[in-house]
This record gives structure tokens, sequence and C-alpha cells, in this order.
């Protein structure tokens, strides 16, 4: 088969293969929230935002325990199989794009430190999208599964570019393959901003290998107001730049090793914002520790393992996130054998810095560290029989992993 046809023909594998999960995925949903127990301990201690559903529906989730703050509630009504994906950080973008991040409500009781507004863990990009897009779509949570999903397949087709560029041809759809039923991966469909900041994170990539520094310095200024992750893309571009100005100064100019600087600048901006609206330019950073955890010595995760007993899938010493550990370590030292170095480095910061304040969510927010599928599609392109088995595996988990999600029983 001629390089025309192989890349047709991954193309053509990648898109069965989202449209078959992501159709699952929202059939899963329906089936989970009316035939399997609600956590309803959880979603009482996590309703941060109401989302009501349309009068006459079928399906409707009952209503916050009388000894919870009622939570603020979303103006839009949704049918049930859009209302099934608002739980757990999907409540919160939707509450910042339509109240925006100011304001406390008694519902709000996890208080910090500093007194910082909750809300400003999730940054602006996201919700400035969905209360961009409500007007046409209908509602900011309608919005947010459209971008979620729209971003998901640039990154699919970001991701398969820069695998066949960088790992070879026979290796093209693994690396999306292995995205799609990894078996966090339904957060890439979800009101989350998971999929835009890494479909923002592969532009990043693409336009380093193409060496167009401010291209990807100006991506990485997006990413770092979607993801707290998006800042360390500047490691990308500022190691990237180094290799092509060692290589051939001519074709990496000096002033583009500036470009790495930009990632920085999207997050001063968001501070700045902060520092203006609430009078803490931390807010954020604040916030993330309240959630996560401080940074310090021992890490997070060597205080939470020690503190008692892990089980499959507690919030901090879950056997879940240890495994997922495991395997993004492993994938990210075996980076720097199969992937240029700035991809390795970045790849390398995208997880320990995480990995520095606790397990809490490791599995989701490590998505971001997008080389690791990159080496495991270098791992796996010519075990074709391994490979549709490690699919199989994963695909079965991500059913799992998002019955529990629509459930309240597990947070990601």
């Amino acid at each position: 088969m001629d390089s025309v046809g192989r890349h047709s023909a991954g193309g053509r594998e990648v898109a069965a293969l989202f449209a078959g999960t992501r159709l699952g995925l929202f059939v899963i949903a329906l089936i989970a929230v009316r035939y399997f127990p609600l956590n309803s301990y959880n979603r009482d201690h996590n309703a941060a935002f109401a989302v009501p559903v349309v009068a006459g529906d079928r399906w409707r989730e009952p209503p916050v325990a009388a000894d919870q703050a009622a939570p603020p509630q979303s103006k839009h009504a949704e049918p049930s199989w859009i209302r099934v994906w608002a739980h757990w950080d999907a409540l919160w973008y939707a509450r910042v794009a339509e109240l925006g991040y100011a304001g406390r409500f008694d519902v709000d009781d996890l208080t910090g430190e500093h007194r910082e507004p909750p809300a400003t863990c999730y940054y602006p990009l996201m919700p400035l999208l969905m209360r961009g897009l409500s007007p046409i779509l209908g509602s900011p949570l309608r919005a947010a599964l459209v971008i979620s999903n729209l971003s998901l397949i640039a990154a699919l087709w970001l991701l398969v570019g820069l695998t066949r560029r960088l790992v070879g041809d026979d290796a093209a759809a693994i690396g999306a393959a292995l995205l799609l039923v990894y078996p966090p991966g339904f957060f890439l469909s979800a009101p989350y901003a998971e999929a835009l900041g890494l479909a923002l994170a592969l532009g990043v990539a693409r336009c380093v290998v193409e060496r167009r520094f401010w291209a990807a310095g100006s991506l990485g200024f997006l990413a770092a107001l979607a993801r707290p992750s998006g800042v360390f893309l500047a490691v990308l571009i500022a190691v990237e730049w180094w290799s092509a100005w060692r290589e051939r100064p001519g074709r990496a100019r000096l002033g583009a090793a500036l470009a790495g600087v930009l990632p920085l600048l999207g997050l001063a901006a968001y501070l700045f914002y902060c520092w203006r609206v609430f009078g803490d330019p931390l807010a954020p950073l604040h916030c993330q520790q309240t959630g996560r955890g401080p940074l310090g010595w021992p890490p997070g995760p060597i205080r939470e393992l020690s503190a008692g007993p892990i089980s499959l899938m507690a919030t901090r010493r879950s056997v879940v996130e240890l495994v997922a550990v495991g395997l993004f370590v492993v994938l990210t030292a075996l980076g720097f054998r199969y992937l240029p170095l700035g991809f390795a480095t970045y790849g390398l910061v995208a997880i320990l810095v995480p990995l520095a304040t606790s397990l809490f969510s490791f599995s989701r927010v490590s998505m971001a560290a997008f080389p690791v599928f990159l080496t495991a599609a270098a791992l796996l392109r010519r075990r074709p029989a391994v490979t549709l088995g490690v699919c199989a595996f994963l695909a079965l988990l991500l059913g799992v992993f998002a019955v529990l999600f629509f459930t309240w029983n597990w947070i990601g």
C-alpha cells in the first residue's frame, strides 16, 4: 500500500474508533444514571452548580440532601442525555461560564487558607468559549460538549500527524487509538477543558516540529489560559528551539527563543486578572493547593500513602492512580529514547509537577503529557496482536470508569 493509502486507512480507523467510543459513552451515560446506584454523598458534597432537567424528561436526578447547602442554579434546563455530563468539574465550568469567578456560596465548603475564590481553579479560556457560544448552541453546557469533542477531533488529527512524523507511518493510528480508549479518556468528551488544552498542546508540538516557534508560542499562550499544564509548554518550545539552533542556526533565529516566554505570559495574564479582581494574584495556585495539596518535601504522594491503607479507587491512596503513575513514569523515561529531547522533557515536567503535590486525579491530569502516547505507539507499532489486545482491555476499562463517573462514584 502506498503512502497515501496508508494515511487514508489510518485516518478511517481513527475516525471509526472516535465515533464508536463517543457514541458508546453517551449510551453508557444514560444507562448508568438509570440503572446503577447513585453515590448521593459525593453528589451532595460536590454540587457546585445545579443544572435542571427539562420538564417532562423521564429521568430526574434527586434533589440535594436537606442538610446540604443548595447550589446556585443554571438558568438553562437540559435534556437528560446532556444533563448527565454535568458532574464534578463540569459543574464548575458551567458555573463560571454563567456566573463568573466572583462570589462565594454556602455550598463552597472547601475553604482555602488564603480565602481565594474557589472557582479560580478553573482557567478562563474554556468558560469564555462556553459563554461566547452559548447563544448559538443554547447553553454553556451544550457549548462545552461541542468544544470538547471538536477539540478532541483536532487533537487526534494532530497526534496522528506527529506520530507519523516522529515515529513512523506504521505507528500513526496507534497513539490516537490509545488516547481514545485510555480509561479516563472520556474526560476528553466531557464538559472539561482537558480536550481543549490537549489540542492546543499538540498544536504547539506541531508548530515546534515545523520550526514555527512564534506560532508555537502563541498557541502556548492560549494553552496556559486553558489548563494549568499549559505553562509547561514553555519547556517544549525552549528545548526544541535550542536543539534547532545547535543543529542549524539559520533555521532558528535568535529572537525566536523569546517565543518560549509566551506560555508564561498566558499564565501571567490570568494571575494579573486575579490580582485586579480579587486582590490575590496567586488565587489559582492557592486554589490548586487547597484541592491537590501543597508542594513540599516529602512529595505529596509519599505523605498520602504513609497516612493509611490504599484502596482501589480512593481519591488520594488509589491503586488506579498508582498504576497510572507507574505506566506514565516508564513511558516518559522511554520517551528520551524514542522522541526528540524537547518532547521527552516536556512529558517529564508534565507528570512530575502534579506528582509533587498529590496522587489526586493523576490519571486525568497526566493526559496533558501527550508524549507518552507517542512512545507507546513506538513500542507497539510492530505488534498488531498486542496492540489489539491492549486497546480491547483499555476500552473495557473506559466503560467501567465512565459508569463510575456518571454515578458520582469516581472523580477521576
